[in-house]
């Protein structure tokens, strides 16, 4: 019985194509912190004085972001989180491996225009007067 053994060639591949290595993956806590980097930082702020602004009630608001919240973590933990433990390799790297080139570059234009409209709104909404003169 034969077995058949597959040589991996790393030649050419930049170290964010590479599996990360065991010796620097983090914990959980460094997970945490990112999370919280990432989803507390500005949108959930910025969207939720958005909402006010629009009328919303604040229990709709924190509601709305408990919920959604919960959805982002169950989603990372049960979803994202196996494929990246399995795979050790980054979003672009994975996607490229399984779609190709050119489905990486349509994920990254979609990115640049999701982005670019949220900062402006962010910025029309910050930069909008927040008192009326009228009386």
């Amino acid at each position: 019985m034969k077995t058949k053994t597959h040589a991996l060639s790393f030649d050419g591949m930049g170290e964010e194509q590479l599996p990360i290595p065991k010796h620097k993956l983090h914990g959980w806590t460094h997970f945490m912190g990112l999370y919280a980097g990432e989803h507390v930082a500005a949108t959930e702020f910025v969207i939720g004085a958005t909402f006010v602004a629009m009328g919303a009630q604040i229990m709709d608001i924190l509601l709305g972001l408990l919920i959604g919240n919960i959805l982002a973590i169950l989603s990372w933990t049960l979803i994202t989180t196996p494929i990246a433990v399995e795979t050790r390799l980054s979003l672009y790297t994975y996607l490229h491996k399984i779609a190709g080139g050119n489905m990486t570059k349509l994920y990254n234009w979609a990115n640049v225009i999701i982005f670019t409209v949220i900062s402006a709104a962010m910025i029309i909404h910050l930069s909008r007067p927040r008192w009326s003169s009228a009386s």
